[in-house]
């Protein structure tokens, strides 16, 4: 990354198979791809939004929990063992489901575009604290705040 003048690196952490890079003046992602990259840049006096969305399907969790009851009540009636043994095993399947499909993305939005880093297996608090450096980035840029914050 070519940088403007006097522009310093604030924050530079991957994010799933992107890479986020805050600096004094801009949000910029680079995504590695097969047979090339991708680079997309929004400067901080452009950034209207910053959010973080978090998305489950809690209905695994609950066919889960179903499944486990189901096959623990068979462990004391007159069900095969294998069934119960079966039931068991779809009920860690619906467990598995619901923790690999939990997602975070962090959205950061000008009027024109926008920049989503989509990641699993990241702290939400990891996300927040994201969220406030380009904040408090965006308003030192903007002269409003004149605060030093230790990076993330």
């Amino acid at each position: 990354m070519e940088k403007i003048s006097g522009e310093e690196t604030l924050l530079s952490t991957p994010i799933g198979s992107t890479n986020l890079t805050l600096t004094t003046h801009r949000v910029r992602s680079d995504w590695k791809i097969k047979g090339g990259s991708i680079v997309m840049s929004i400067t901080l006096d452009a950034v209207v939004f910053c959010g973080l969305v978090r998305k489950s399907y809690p209905v695994f969790l609950v066919l889960a929990v179903i499944a486990f009851a189901v096959a623990f009540a068979g462990f004391f009636a007159d069900y095969p063992e294998n069934l119960g043994i079966g039931i068991s095993i779809l009920g860690l399947f619906f467990l598995i489901i619901y923790f690999k499909t939990r997602s975070v993305t962090l959205d950061v939005s000008s009027a024109n575009g926008s920049l989503s880093f989509k990641a699993s297996g990241i702290s939400p608090d990891r996300f927040s604290g994201i969220i406030d450096e380009i904040e408090a980035a965006k308003l030192r840029y903007l002269g409003k705040e004149r605060v030093d914050r230790e990076p993330v």
